[in-house]
């Protein structure tokens, strides 16, 4: 029997949202493009954490076994990464994996054990471990350098920094309180802009936020960011506190998740962002130019069996990969859109 994912943002976003119903005044939506699938199958290992892909695999992590586990694209599984447990060679729960170029060695983030992972390719050897608090997703840039959200200064502005963790030292901020415009003395800034990394294989990368309408591109040699804004115009909301919780006005789920290939940004986005997304019938995968982060178009993401919602995506040069919230993996052919 197929275990039910629990997917915690979406039961954090699902408090305190209305239903209404909104018109389509800014998506352009291809009404006839439809997504043709090369390839379905389930991931029944328990719950997905994340999912990344190259152009050779599929690369899921999960609990609670905590593991990687590595796809072709026809859902054939190829291997397992890693083994759970408490020592520091082990695995936690694992929310970034990535390959060094070479193919020697990879980089894990073991969110639950708070470290950053070098390990050998070819026998599994813990090669490097950082220490690194933080309550956000990273992602590895090349080279052992990652870029991490932290929270700096006495104005607690919201950055994401270069960290060398080769060498264990951050080596560069982005301001992103100051690049999106901000107030200065808006609280829980970190909460307001927080979000997700993905990045092509020439290593630019995207951070999409969860609530604010806007997103970061990074360059691939990481020296500059430029910030695009939703199609939709949706604002950065402000923050409060309210018995011990943190409280958004607009309450808006602006983006689940985000890929991006050499050409275009894909966002995953609900057609009512103010929705429950639990109860959501309506998905759009929201399209823009990765240059210049010009809108294009929108395409219809159905739920698979007319009832999984999908909370998880990733792209490569000719597939689209969209993780339900059941554990179905759905892998599109996604070539010349």
């Amino acid at each position: 029997m197929k275990t039910i994912h629990f997917i915690s943002l979406f039961v954090l976003l699902s408090i305190g949202f209305g239903c209404r119903n909104t018109e389509e005044k800014h998506r352009n939506v291809d009404s006839k493009y439809k997504l043709i699938e090369y390839s379905v199958f389930e991931h029944d290992m328990g719950q997905i954490i994340r999912i990344t892909a190259d152009d050779s695999c599929i690369y899921i992590s999960n609990a609670p076994d905590y593991k990687i586990f590595v796809y072709d694209f026809k859902g054939n599984l190829k291997k397992t990464i890693g083994n759970k447990g408490p020592a520091p060679w082990e695995f936690g729960s694992i929310w970034s994996f990535a390959k060094e170029k070479d193919g020697k060695s990879y980089w894990v983030h073991d969110y639950s054990k708070q470290h950053i992972k070098k390990y050998s390719a070819k026998n599994d050897s813990l090669l490097i471990s950082r220490r690194l608090k933080t309550t956000n997703n990273i992602q590895y840039l090349k080279d052992g350098k990652f870029l991490v959200p932290r929270v700096i200064n006495k104005s607690r502005d919201f950055v994401i920094s270069v960290y060398n963790a080769e060498n264990n030292i951050f080596e560069k901020d982005f301001n992103l309180t100051t690049i999106s415009g901000i107030e200065s003395d808006l609280i829980n800034k970190d909460y307001v802009l927080s979000g997700f990394f993905c990045k092509n294989s020439s290593n630019e990368i995207i951070y999409s936020c969860i609530y604010a309408g806007v997103f970061f591109h990074f360059n691939r040699s990481c020296d500059s960011v430029k910030i695009y804004k939703d199609i939709r115009n949706l604002p950065i909301p402000k923050s409060s506190i309210s018995n011990n919780e943190i409280h958004l006005s607009p309450r808006q789920l602006v983006s689940i998740c985000s890929a991006v290939d050499n050409s275009k940004i894909y966002l995953l986005t609900l057609k009512d962002e103010t929705q429950n997304p639990m109860k959501c019938k309506i998905f759009y995968i929201d399209i823009y130019n990765l240059r210049n982060g010009k809108y294009i178009k929108s395409i219809t993401l159905p739920l698979y069996r007319g009832e999984e919602i999908p909370v998880y995506m990733a792209k490569t040069k000719d597939y689209l990969i969209i993780g339900y919230i059941n554990g179905t993996i759905a892998v599109y052919d996604f070539k010349g859109i």
